[in-house]
């Protein structure tokens, strides 16, 4: 699953890294925007997710924001299990960087 989800991770930025790199080729591409964030964060605390999330509905960006509870930075357990749990999570992100591939023309 990691092997996986790196190499969708990589094909995603090498196809951003041509003129899609850009802000307006983000715009143009209708990339969605996918947050996930740990509740226990003090990194990054939740209330900046739900920020972004409505910076990003007001210029009409597809946004999702998924909370992982229990979590902290980078979703590590805080005291106890997460939920999702990590599969959970890794399952879900690269089913959307799969969705987001399809987006991106190929060159």
């Amino acid at each position: 699953m990691k092997l996986t989800l790196a190499f969708l991770a990589a094909s995603l930025l090498a196809q951003l890294a041509t003129s899609h790199a850009a802000p307006l080729g983000w715009v143009k591409t209708k990339l969605d925007i996918l947050m996930v964030q740990g509740d226990k964060d003090t990194t990054i605390p939740v209330p900046h997710a739900h920020y972004m999330q409505e910076r990003a509905k007001a210029v009409k960006a597809p946004v999702e924001v998924l909370i992982v509870r229990n979590a902290e930075h980078n979703w590590r357990a805080a005291d106890g299990a997460i939920s999702p749990s990590l599969d959970e999570v890794v399952t879900k992100t690269a089913a959307f960087l799969k969705q987001q591939l399809t987006k991106v023309p190929l060159k």
